[in-house]
């Protein structure tokens, strides 16, 4: 018998669909998070991040609550992030104002597929953010007792900054 050589094929190339998360959201703030000079709803934030090892053009991607209720979807600007990067969408920008009574934020890709969601229960708390622990867990790692950390790793330890000037009387109603 005459040998014969065998070819081996190279493995599959396996696609990974670039996926960014939502990593943390305050819905009730008491600091000036966006920078504006007032503490208001507008200073409510969605946190995006990056975990795949490539980058992620966001254009086209939505954040929104409950479906069909409360806000309007906000459009994601062009903006690429890169592996592990973070994006800050305050509600300054997007008009997506979160309930202190419950709400659901929401990721939706391009085609309308939701990507990523999380429903709270109430926000008694002000500056009490909502993350992932570890920060950037995929999994459902969601601690609703952290510390506001726009642009920044994710803990439930530390301290709000406090307002110029003292302590300020909160705008955000008190709820029972």
């Amino acid at each position: 018998r005459t040998p014969t050589a065998t070819r081996t094929l190279p493995p599959p190339t396996v696609v990974i669909d670039p996926r960014p998360i939502i990593n943390e959201i305050l819905p009730r703030p008491g600091y000036d998070w966006n920078g504006d000079g007032r503490v208001d709803v507008f200073d409510e934030f969605i946190e995006i991040k990056n975990l795949t090892a490539i980058d992620i053009n966001l254009k086209g991607w939505r954040l929104d609550d409950e479906a069909n209720l409360g806000s309007d979807p906000y459009t994601l600007p062009d903006l690429v992030l890169k592996p592990g990067e973070r994006a800050i969408f305050y509600a300054l920008e997007t008009n997506i104002l979160l309930s202190d009574g419950g709400d659901t934020v929401r990721l939706i890709n391009p085609s309308g597929k939701i990507y990523d969601a999380y429903t709270y229960a109430i926000a008694r708390v002000e500056d009490q953010s909502i993350c992932r622990l570890p920060d950037g867990n995929p999994g459902n790692s969601w601690f609703e007792d952290c510390i506001p950390t726009p642009n920044l790793t994710n803990s439930r330890e530390g301290s709000v900054p406090s307002a110029p000037g003292g302590n300020a009387e909160s705008p955000v109603c008190d709820l029972p």
